[in-house]
């Protein structure tokens, strides 16, 4: 598996969307000062792969003011290159497409689909 963009909204510090995009795959690092939020995008992609939207832990994610934690992550798995959209709490829901628009699912399928790929031989490699 290699991460390629990560999005995210309503998640800790960032009440506001960021996005990093352009990622090569491979080693890249976020180098930014103390208190910028790189903990938490680490935090919230760990968690988009590994909790389903359902998920009552989210509710450690979401800003002070509320709102509703909301990762996207482009994904290189298994060959190909994958959307996953997650939201947590308010209206939770999951998607997850192949960018060339042969593969969309949600909800529940989505899960099952991304859980086969992360277990795949490689993890999705």
């Amino acid at each position: 598996m290699k991460v390629r963009a990560i999005r995210l909204a309503e998640c800790g510090r960032f009440r506001t969307p960021v996005a990093l995009e352009g990622l090569s795959g491979g080693l890249d690092i976020i180098a930014e000062s103390n208190e910028f939020g790189k903990s938490t995008i680490l935090k919230m992609l760990r968690f988009a792969l590994s909790e389903k939207h359902s998920s009552r832990k989210a509710e450690k994610l979401k800003p002070y003011d509320g709102g509703a934690p909301t990762i996207e992550v482009d994904l290189d798995m298994d060959g190909q290159r994958y959307r996953l959209r997650k939201r947590y709490l308010s209206q939770s829901m999951t998607e997850f497409a192949r960018l060339d628009g042969t593969e969309r699912l949600r909800g529940e399928d989505a899960e099952v689909r991304l859980q086969a790929l992360l277990d795949g031989p490689d993890g999705g490699g």
